[in-house]
């Protein structure tokens, strides 16, 4: 039997007989994956909850199982990307999700090819959220990352986020940095992995983040795209 998963911005399914889906997502399901009553449906939270419901008549669904918690692993992993241009960056926060990042901090940069104003940047983080869920649903993982709306670097590690962090930002090509995998050798907090832009980071970005106690990394003696040291550096982390 097909079972269809979905996504219900709730707290806590704990102490539910049925819910109703929100306007969009029961929409998608009737509409698009064209569920009918009876159907038996998987419903995530993304706060580490699923529980399994069946769809009924009038579109709402009833808890046919016990709720499932997953808890966050005991290293977070966050990341936060200087912005590049929209499809390929898009791609690769997708694949961050995939992957199991919990949040993400997109950064503007002296050098950005991406300026945004106010209206844009929110709209911008609508749109993330929802590939977010989408890749959530399809992965079968339960922990929806924080997005948050893009920052100046030094807007960022102003931030009371990135005290919480280990904060490491990948560099390219400098013989005295040692490689990631070293640096997070015994690592048991968050790690916070930050991306720099087309062309690398300026000087007195390097400065602002050496200033801020950020330590570097290096993924080798290789030139990557922005996109690729991303993934790179998710994967050396979870790998760790």
């Amino acid at each position: 039997m097909r079972v269809y998963r979905c996504f219900h911005d709730i707290s806590t399914f704990q102490g539910l007989n049925g819910f109703e889906l929100e306007k969009e997502e029961a929409r998608h399901l009737a509409r698009v994956r064209r569920a009918a009553p009876g159907d038996e449906c998987v419903v995530i939270n993304g706060k580490g909850e699923e529980v399994s419901a069946v769809l009924l008549e009038d579109g709402g669904l009833r808890v046919s199982g016990e709720v499932r918690h997953e808890p966050l692993p005991s290293r977070t992993l966050a990341v936060a990307p200087v912005m590049t241009r929209t499809d390929a960056f898009e791609d690769t926060l997708e694949r961050c999700i995939e992957l199991g990042v919990t949040a993400i901090h997109p950064l503007l940069s002296e050098s950005s090819v991406v300026r945004l104003d106010a209206k844009k940047r929110a709209a911008r983080v609508g749109r993330w959220r929802r590939l977010a869920i989408e890749r959530l649903k399809q992965c079968e993982r339960l922990h929806l990352p924080r997005i948050e709306e893009p920052l100046e670097l030094s807007e960022f590690l102003s931030t009371g986020f990135s005290s919480g962090y280990h904060l490491v930002a990948l560099v390219e090509r400098d013989p005295d940095t040692p490689p990631l995998r070293n640096v997070l050798r015994g690592e048991e907090t968050g790690v916070c992995l930050l991306t720099g832009p087309e062309g690398g980071w300026s000087s007195s970005e390097l400065g602002l983040l050496r200033e801020k106690a950020c330590d570097a990394a290096s993924l080798g003696d290789y030139i990557l795209r922005s996109e690729t040291a991303l993934l790179a550096g998710v994967a050396t982390v979870l790998a760790d």
